[in-house]
């Protein structure tokens, strides 16, 4: 670490890995050093200024473990880009006295029970929604609602175990799959232990079913500026994982407004005061409802589509917010370059042999390219898990050129399994 390097305290509960290395590359371009606080003994190697593993999940040792190493090394801002890790992120820097989200601001953003409650309360639109602990809470929701209906974990990241159910039987054969995988296999495993993360069951939301867009933005107050928008191509079916979004949008300006305006009373709603946010609508009957409005910069490959479509960096704009300093967002308005943000499936099973072609990562036109599983490692898809094969963001003149580069390299990648033995 050089003298004239501030220091910044990454927050990942659960180490994410090397796929989130590019975005600390983007904060040591601003001229941070980084210190990373996390509980796993595992960490994939990287130019960390230094490493503090805590041996315990618990909220309050985190909090502990962090003041303490504030007051060794006198940090000057505190983030994550994390969704698992957006709670004890914002506890911890009112521990330290850091600009940070908030407590409360940071449950309805992450929680996705308290996030439908604030919505309700602030007016916001949204799908109707119930609580949902136990299959009858579920068939009642349901058929008050009126099926189809999405079944979803509030703990959830990732569209895991998110389910569109057509009726009754089908919820009777869901329900008990999605409420023990929202316990065992989804993001909520790599909470902080707390009674702060709030409620980790299921939700039944009315299904909308218009057009769904992926937004970064900022908000500040009652202000919200648009960075990016993109819209999602992939086809619904029964489950939610299989995304692939195209930047810049289709929507017409006015279209644009009124996602604005229901992303903005939905983030005030949440009561976020300066945040950066990843929210996912969705049209039904003309007008956009808000699917999550999450406090943290989008994942996958929608940083990268956000800079190469819209000259907007989610990532430098979440570190001007963890510095509590206004951002200045550049007008919505497209570079010329079309991209897509892909998430490549596989089958489930243990994974004998992965061939990734050499080079992708410099190929022209390639934004992004992580592959997740590897040699040895195990594959889960619905009911068990909702792994992917990895994420890949192309970009070019068209949006046909950014698709057939992107089924090239997809369809190069080669992964050999054996099946599970299903119990």
């Amino acid at each position: 670490m050089s003298t004239g390097e501030r220091r910044l305290l990454i927050v990942e509960v659960h180490a994410r890995g090397a796929g989130n290395y590019p975005r600390f590359d983007i904060l040591r371009r601003h001229g941070y050093a980084i210190f990373y606080l996390t509980t796993s003994e595992r960490v994939d190697p990287y130019d960390f200024a230094d490493i503090r593993r805590v041996p315990s999940k618990f909220l309050d040792d985190l909090r502990k473990a962090a003041e303490e190493w504030h007051r060794e090394v006198d940090f000057d801002a505190v983030m994550t880009t994390d969704e698992a890790s957006v709670i004890a992120t914002a506890s911890i820097a009112e521990t330290l006295h850091l600009p940070g989200l908030g407590l409360k601001a940071a449950q309805n953003s992450r929680n996705k029970w308290f996030m439908r409650l604030a919505h309700q309360a602030g007016e916001a639109p949204h799908p109707q929604f119930a609580r949902c602990d136990t299959l009858e809470d579920a068939l009642v929701a349901a058929k008050e609602i009126g099926y189809p209906v999405i079944l979803k974990p509030t703990l959830g990241a990732l569209a895991q175990h998110v389910y569109k159910i057509s009726g009754p039987v089908e919820m009777e054969n869901r329900f008990a799959a999605a409420m023990e995988g929202s316990k065992s296999a989804s993001f909520s495993r790599f909470e902080a232990k707390s009674e702060d993360i709030g409620p980790c069951t299921l939700l039944v939301e009315s299904f909308l079913d218009g057009s769904e867009h992926a937004v970064e933005a900022v908000i500040e107050g009652d202000t919200l500026q648009l960075g990016a928008i993109a819209d999602r191509l992939s086809i619904d079916s029964e489950t939610f994982d299989a995304d692939l979004y195209k930047m810049p949008t289709a929507l017409s300006a006015s279209q644009i407004e009124l996602v604005h305006e229901a992303i903005r009373l939905g983030a005030m709603s949440q009561g976020i005061g300066l945040g950066v946010l990843h929210a996912e609508v969705r049209f039904h009957h003309g007008r956009p409802y808000i699917l999550e409005i999450a406090a943290r910069p989008g994942g996958g490959s929608i940083q990268y589509t956000s800079e190469a479509s819209y000259g907007y960096c989610p990532v430098s704009a979440a570190l001007t917010v963890a510095e509590g300093r206004s951002v200045h967002v550049p007008p919505l308005k497209p570079t010329g370059e079309v991209s897509i943000a892909l998430t490549m499936l596989c089958d489930e099973g243990h994974v004998e042999k992965l061939s990734v072609p050499s080079g992708v990562r410099n190929m022209p036109g390639v934004i992004n390219f992580q592959v997740v599983p590897k040699p040895g490692g195990t594959v889960y898809r619905p009911p068990l898990g909702n792994d992917v094969l990895g994420f890949l963001g192309t970009k070019g003149d068209s949006l046909d050129d950014a698709l057939a580069l992107a089924d090239r390299i997809f369809t190069s990648i080669e992964i050999d399994l054996t099946p599970l033995a299903h119990t």
